[in-house]
């Protein structure tokens, strides 16, 4: 299965292959952490990114920006596409990594989002 990882580390874009097998892990192996969240960003594809990003010390951050709707994301991330039918992961669209070079932009590396949770009262 082919995947677009996007590394704000050495602000890298690059394809990756991943096994059938024991994708979870090979997925935490590449954005190097140990829980995941999906982000919906491109129509049938799933932006994996660490879900303690934000939480780490000396992280990097980018934005990506589609169809006019822009993210803040914390280390590293993997784009690989879904099967709508099964929900499960498959290789991305041909040309994905093209597509993520226009709309990935670095933060400067002093950048900090701080984390929050906000409550609304019922």
């Amino acid at each position: 299965m082919k995947g677009v990882l996007i590394n704000p580390f050495d602000r890298t874009i690059k394809e990756v292959t991943l096994a059938k097998e024991d994708i979870l892990e090979q997925i935490y192996t590449l954005l190097k952490c140990t829980c995941i969240d999906a982000v919906g960003v491109i129509p049938l594809h799933s932006l994996y990114v660490d879900d303690e990003g934000l939480f780490k010390g000396e992280q990097r951050y980018f934005d990506i920006t589609y169809n006019k709707t822009s993210h803040t994301l914390a280390g590293r991330a993997l784009l690989v596409g879904y099967d709508d039918e099964t929900g499960d992961s498959i290789s991305c669209n041909e040309g994905s990594d093209l597509v993520l070079h226009e709309c990935v932009e670095w933060k400067a590396p002093n950048f900090y989002l701080s984390p929050r949770m906000d409550f609304i009262e019922l």
